[in-house]
Parts: structure tokens; C-alpha cells; sequence
């Protein structure tokens, strides 16, 4: 099925395998570029998932972008927050926020391969509304929630996902595990981050 340059959703895992590697053996704390970088590497598969994903994509992507461009002047990931919490920008539209809504894009991708893994017969419309009511419900107004669930509907079947992947399905399932564990271990270990500090998540 050829390499990572034709399967991204193995390059996905295998980039999420390696950050989630470094989060448990590090008591250090995480470089910033390494951390967005490889959480670009989810934007590609919104793609595929098609125009239901697109709002997401767009807004994922240029939370993604802000890491990017902070992790030029701050290395990483807890000196990023420390340094807005001492300036009192950190909930005012600065890179924190950005890092929060990028960890909501991290964790609607996993509910998403979760449900697909755990409920054979779901299809991929009713995966992806559940993952994204448990994510973003709370964070999105009525009317862009009908939207993007409207939009839901129009989602390619889970055959024509896996085909789009350059995968089988043997190997999407085995793809699919290694993101919802390894996302499971990033969320968290920011989630720490944010809750050691007494910023909460939900905002």
C-alpha cells in the first residue's frame, strides 16, 4: 500500500505514536514546534472526510499555524503558557487559546476513530456527530451546530474513507487504535498542563 508520503493516516500515527512517546518518557517539558508539527499532520485526513470538515480544517489548521509561529520565540510548550499567564494575555485570544482549541480538534479526531472502532455498524455521518456533540456542543452556538451536522450527512461511507486513505480495512483498524491511544496520552498530558495551573479547559 505503499509508504507515509501515500498513507496519511499512517504518517498521522506513526507522528502521534512518536509525541505521545516523548510525553511519557519526558519529565522535561515539550518543544513546541515538534508538538504542532505533528499535529498538522491531522489536516490532510480532515480533507478526505470532506466538506463537513472544512470549517473544522480551516480553524484547526490556523490554531495550528499560531503554535507554529510562537514556537519561533518560545521553545516550548509550558514556558508558551507561563509566559502568557504572566503578561495576563493567556485567555485573551493568545497562543494558550490557540493550544486549547488544537487539543478539540485532537479530540474529536479520536472519538471519531473510536466510535468507528468500537461500533461496526455505525456509519461514518453518525461517528463523526457524536464525536463532534462531545467535543464542541458546548463551545459552538445552535446555529453552527446545525450546520456542521447538516453538513455531516454528506460524509463519504467508511469504504470510501478507507479507500481514500490508501488503506484496507485490517490495517485502517490497526491505524485507527494507534491515534485514539496515542491522542488520548497528548490531550491529557495538556489537559495536566492547563488543570496545574488553575486555567480549567472548558472556555
Amino acid at each position: 500500500m505503499g509508504d507515509q508520503i501515500n498513507r496519511p493516516l499512517l504518517r498521522m500515527a506513526d507522528a502521534f505514536d512518536d509525541l505521545a512517546g516523548r510525553m511519557i518518557s519526558q519529565t522535561q517539558d515539550v518543544d513546541l514546534y515538534l508538538f504542532a508539527t505533528v499535529c498538522s499532520t491531522i489536516s490532510p485526513i480532515f480533507l478526505i472526510l470532506g466538506v463537513a470538515f472544512s470549517y473544522m480544517q480551516k480553524e484547526y489548521s490556523d490554531k495550528v499555524d499560531h503554535l507554529i509561529k510562537a514556537s519561533k520565540t518560545v521553545p516550548s510548550i509550558h514556558a508558551m503558557i507561563d509566559q502568557e499567564i504572566e503578561s495576563k494575555t493567556v485567555r485573551h485570544g493568545g497562543n494558550t487559546r490557540s493550544l486549547l482549541r488544537v487539543i478539540r480538534g485532537l479530540d474529536v479526531t479520536r472519538l471519531f476513530c473510536e466510535n468507528l472502532l468500537t461500533q461496526t455498524n455505525i456509519s461514518s455521518t453518525n461517528a463523526a456527530i457524536d464525536a463532534y456533540e462531545k467535543v464542541f456542543s458546548e463551545h459552538h452556538a445552535e446555529l453552527l451546530r446545525s450546520l456542521v451536522k447538516e453538513a455531516m450527512k454528506t460524509m463519504p461511507s467508511r469504504s470510501r474513507i478507507t479507500s481514500r486513505l490508501n488503506e484496507d480495512d485490517a490495517s485502517t483498524r490497526v491505524l485507527y487504535q494507534r491515534i485514539v491511544t496515542s491522542t488520548h496520552v497528548i490531550i491529557l498530558y495538556v489537559q495536566e498542563t492547563f488543570h496545574s495551573r488553575n486555567l480549567g479547559i472548558d472556555w
